[in-house]
């Protein structure tokens, strides 16, 4: 059995601030970090884990999803929470 194996490269693991809901009374900062995800193919494919904080970067290194990072949607179908995803290390 495969596993998708998660990557934060050295030299692109800073994370970057972005202002979100710009203008309005909720506008906040979040830190977006690269990450590369092994799918099969010839080459990862890059995007973006987002972090409230800038401390809760992942460092560098090969991850694999955690179990809380799934859930089960509104119609009853597999999903990936985006917003609580969470990195283990991958052995």
């Amino acid at each position: 059995m495969q596993e998708l194996v998660i990557e934060i490269v050295k030299g692109h693991e800073a994370p970057i601030p972005r202002t979100v809901n710009k203008g309005k009374e909720n506008e906040r900062v979040v830190y977006d970090q690269k990450a590369y995800a092994y799918m099969g193919g010839a080459f990862p494919q890059e995007f973006r884990l987002s972090h409230n904080d800038h401390n809760n970067a992942y460092p560098v290194g090969k991850y694999t999803l955690a179990l809380e990072s799934f859930g089960v949607g509104r119609w009853g179908d597999l999903e990936i929470n985006g917003r609580q995803m969470k990195l283990v290390p991958f052995n």
